[in-house]
């Protein structure tokens, strides 16, 4: 595979739906030569391998990930996406994602239609979907929620779809009188300033909070024709509203003027550090992936009561943004005060120290391979 790193940056040929156009059908190929066994099927391999790469390296850059970490779609151990590693790894998930997990359903599809090559594109987008979702909770996050003040805003016709799709993507353009021509503005500045209202219930809110949330988020929508934004592109607002409140988690745990000094009993924030320090070997990755997603199912099924288990949650949270930008300090010198974690979190201090005890006797349990919930 020495030919790999001309298909990093380049663009796949798309249909004005998104569906997969190149001329050769390689998706479509390499199934209907899977039973067959040829003396091509290595080739068919690594042309298919090649072809998910491009369509994964495309999907990175289309959803502004491609300049983030790697950990933000759960491969660890990589600072940037420069490291062939972190790229190959992708590949080798996106492939078991939609050709392992998947095949008997591929070519069920193969049966009925001449080519899969769109269906494949679809799931490659399933696939980082997914990966985000799981392992940028933050970006994630930020994300559904603009969208669906958004969504809320089209629907009460406070807002107007003119160009791109109604369900709201990145690409979607809005204006808040049909028929606006006028060019989307530049709203990074804008949109920062939105956090210091939103933050941290943009991250913490749950359950009944959500609606009031959605609702301030929408009056900040409601306030851009005023300020010289009455079309915007939906991109132009989440991404730099996204990073914006990645930037502010991460200066929670970097060394700031004035940061109280640990007190007596703090040593629970060491539990942190040494959970999501952040791996290296192909080896390592995986099982440090493996205990990230153990805990997150030995919360759910703790039994707890339901605000201690949020609690719990909003701590695996943070576990996972601490190891996506892989802070190079195992012994948790710039970590957040249990003040501030406190007050990011909406957890109240005093219950800290159980949280922790709690969090590193489950991951004691994964690390063991039980994986079960506790006593």
């Amino acid at each position: 595979m020495s030919n790999l790193k001309q298909f990093i940056g380049a663009e796949q040929p798309r249909g004005p739906r998104g569906e997969w156009t190149g001329e050769e059908a390689v998706f479509t190929r390499f199934l209907q030569g899977l039973d067959s066994g040829g003396p091509g099927e290595r080739e068919g391999f690594e042309a298919v391998w090649l072809a998910l790469r491009r369509v994964l390296v495309g999907e990175l850059k289309r959803r502004s990930l491609w300049t983030l970490s790697p950990a933000y779609v759960g491969i660890y151990g990589s600072a940037s996406w420069a490291d062939e590693e972190a790229v190959e790894e992708l590949v080798a998930d996106g492939f078991a994602f939609i050709f392992v997990e998947r095949l008997r359903s591929l070519k069920a599809h193969l049966r009925l239609k001449p080519n899969v090559e769109g269906l494949i594109v679809r799931s490659a987008r399933n696939f980082l979907q997914e990966a985000q979702k799981r392992h940028d909770p933050v970006g994630f996050r930020v994300f559904t929620v603009l969208r669906g003040a958004v969504r809320s805003a089209v629907a009460a016709g406070a807002l107007h779809v003119v160009e791109g799709s109604s369900a709201v993507r990145r690409d979607t353009v809005l204006a808040f009188h049909a028929g606006a021509a006028a060019r989307p503005g530049e709203l990074a500045a804008e949109a920062r300033s939105w956090n210091v209202d939103l933050l941290p219930d943009l991250i913490t809110a749950r359950g009944w909070e959500v609606r009031p949330l959605m609702a301030r988020v929408e009056k900040l929508l409601l306030r851009l024709p005023a300020q010289g934004f009455p079309v915007f592109r939906f991109q132009d607002l989440v991404d730099p509203l996204r990073l914006d409140v990645r930037m502010r988690w991460r200066a929670l745990w970097t060394s700031a003027q004035g940061e109280e000094l640990p007190q007596p009993g703090e040593d629970d924030r060491l539990v942190m550090a040494r959970i999501a320090v952040p791996a290296r070997s192909l080896e390592e990755r995986e099982s440090f992936r493996s205990l990230l997603n153990c805990l997150e199912e030995g919360i759910e099924n703790l039994a707890q009561r339901a605000q201690s288990k949020e609690y719990l949650r909003r701590l695996q949270m943070f576990l996972r943004c601490y190891a996506a930008d892989a802070m190079p300090a195992p012994a948790g010198e710039e970590l957040p005060s249990r003040r501030r974690l406190a007050d990011l979190l909406g957890i109240p201090r005093d219950r800290l120290p159980d949280l922790f005890t709690t969090l590193q006797k489950l991951a004691e349990v994964c690390r063991q391979g039980a994986g079960k919930a506790l006593p």
